[in-house]
């Protein structure tokens, strides 16, 4: 299934100054659309300084 915004990455600030904020608004949109079957699945990656994940 195609998401039905696409390109909506491209248009947000990648560092939003409400993070909370954004992941409701995604979340809710993921609801609202159907097209995740579970929204609430998360991956979290995080680095060190040298770039090590």
């Amino acid at each position: 299934m195609e998401h039905a915004r696409p390109d909506l990455w491209r248009s947000r600030d990648p560092l939003p100054t409400n993070p909370a904020e954004f992941v409701k608004q995604r979340l809710d949109e993921a609801f609202a659309l159907g097209i995740q079957p579970n929204p609430h699945a998360v991956a979290l990656v995080t680095a060190a300084p040298d770039e090590r994940a």
